[in-house]
């Protein structure tokens, strides 16, 4: 709003107006990603309050009353990932724990937008964006892994959250590593331990090739339809119940719900994707074939040259990796990680794979999943 001096009868009130208005825009101008309304293209869903609350199962204070993720896929622009939450306080415990939301993403090659943070309280809405207080941070929970990601985090702090309070926010990210040439995989978990109010799960694909799909260990169903441009894929549910996990499972194991979505249709497409990534880290040099010259001079048999190459890269080559943007799946130089000594488990493979080919083996690389183990026969090509 704007006042002329003739509109102003008291400076002390406009000066406070004055002061009121920079203050906001000051805070407006702190939020450190792009503020936006929501999307046209998605499926609007309003918070429901529910009839009943299942305090017996809940945690940390804390009733999920909405879990609303859409994907877009296809058209004039990248995919764009929606996530819209509602979250009701129960107690103390949850005013402690949900006080705070933390979005991560990477900004290498994804866009966040964040569209609205609100709570519900005796029927009425409020908007906290504007009185959050709002970081960008660094993200690197996989140091203690060895691992560094260039990941960041938003982090807000919301104020007066108390019980009873109901906080709906929403945000997307934009954009795909480019590493993945464009080729969509995604998948999504339908329950948790934990139980949701309602839950909806949309993808509307835009693009002129199948998107194929897989559902495991839900009786949930997948309804398709036909939008402008393309396919709407969508689950909806209410009133989730939670799933509790056995301790003794094993760690591969996956209990849960999930939708799996491809957009490749075998395994012999994923390797072929796969391969030429490989094959750019594999090379041949001074240093290399040096390595490869001793080696041969010290084992004479084939099978002994092996296992000395492997040797070498497991002991000498220490485990760390720098996975920033399309280094995620695309190795380093077989002499860059020779020379630094560090690499992850695609650089330590480029490396082997090239003595061993200075050493006249055929070798190639494989792709394993190291956590869904024998579990990845039964899931989709991704």
């Amino acid at each position: 709003m704007f006042y002329t001096a003739t509109q102003i009868r008291h400076p002390v009130l406009f000066t406070l107006l004055m002061l009121f208005a920079c203050a906001a825009v000051a805070q407006q101008a702190d939020i450190p990603v792009p503020v936006e309304p929501r999307p046209a293209w998605l499926l609007p869903l309003e918070v429901e309050q529910a009839a009943e609350v299942p305090h017996a199962t809940v945690a940390n204070g804390i009733y999920h009353l909405l879990v609303d993720n859409q994907v877009r896929v296809g058209g004039d622009a990248e995919a764009e990932y929606f996530f819209h939450y509602a979250e009701q306080v129960l107690n103390q415990t949850g005013v402690e724990s949900n006080s705070q939301i933390t979005v991560n993403f990477d900004p290498v090659y994804e866009t966040l937008v964040l569209h609205d943070v609100s709570v519900w309280r005796d029927g009425r809405q409020t908007d906290r964006l504007q009185t959050a207080r709002i970081s960008l941070i660094n993200r690197e929970e996989e140091l203690d892994s060895l691992l560094y990601s260039g990941s960041k985090s938003l982090h807000l702090i919301l104020d007066d959250i108390r019980v009873g309070d109901i906080i709906e926010y929403s945000f997307s990210i934009r954009g795909d590593n480019p590493i993945y040439n464009g080729i969509f995989a995604y998948s999504r978990s339908l329950n948790w331990g934990i139980p949701v109010h309602h839950l909806l799960l949309a993808v509307h694909w835009l693009k002129p090739g199948p998107l194929h799909h897989q559902i495991r260990n839900s009786e949930l169903a997948l309804d398709s339809s036909g939008i402008a441009g393309g396919t709407l894929y969508r689950i909806e549910h209410r009133n989730t119940e939670p799933l509790t996990e056995d301790e003794n499972t094993p760690h591969w194991f996956n209990p849960y719900g999930v939708v799996y979505f491809s957009e490749s249709a075998n395994w012999r497409q994923v390797a072929d994707w796969a391969r030429p990534l490989m094959e750019s880290g594999v090379e041949s040099n001074a240093a290399i074939r040096k390595l490869a010259a001793r080696i041969r001079n010290e084992h004479r048999e084939p099978a002994a040259r092996i296992a000395a190459a492997l040797q070498y890269v497991q002991d000498e080559i220490r485990y760390f990796g720098i996975e920033i943007g399309e280094n995620s799946h695309r190795p380093a130089k077989a002499s860059v990680t020779l020379a630094r000594r560090y690499g992850d488990c695609k650089d330590k493979t480029v490396l082997l794979l090239s003595i061993l080919r200075e050493l006249g083996v055929e070798a190639y690389a494989a792709l394993v999943n190291s956590r869904k183990q024998q579990q990845i026969k039964d899931i989709i090509p991704a």
